[in-house]
């Protein structure tokens, strides 16, 4: 009976922690151009997931890309940082240093150059 008694209380906390994902909430995509908009809008959010995609306009640019976010509340107001593009490299070696947290890593590859492109959310508990 206490076998039982443990696996039902088990799978309550399992689906409770489900359940607190379906809060979350995500973006349409959104241009690189609407980007500091968007970061501004969800400066007090939790980000959880990025994604980003091509949009076969040509040029290195951040603003030439898109992506897509999934956030939820913060309460614990755990620092979130995400970087697109060529500041991808350099921030992934600076959160080995400092103990931020890979959350999401997306990437797609440019079909005229082949460039591969990386976007990603890091979280670093204060």
């Amino acid at each position: 009976m206490l076998g039982l008694f443990i696996r039902v209380l088990v799978l309550s906390g399992f689906f409770v922690g489900i359940g607190s994902v379906a809060h979350a909430e995500t973006t349409e995509w959104f241009s690189g151009k609407e980007q500091r908009t968007v970061q501004k809008r969800l400066r007090d959010k939790l980000l959880m997931r990025i994604e980003c995609r091509d949009t076969n306009r040509v040029g290195l640019d951040v603003s030439e890309f898109e992506y897509r976010v999934t956030y939820t509340d913060n309460p614990e107001k755990i620092k979130v940082r995400w970087v697109v593009g060529n500041l991808y490299g350099p921030f992934r070696e600076q959160s080995k240093r400092d103990g931020s947290k890979l959350i999401s890593y997306d990437s797609f590859r440019r079909k005229k150059s082949g460039l591969k492109v990386h976007c990603a959310v890091w979280h670093k508990k204060k």
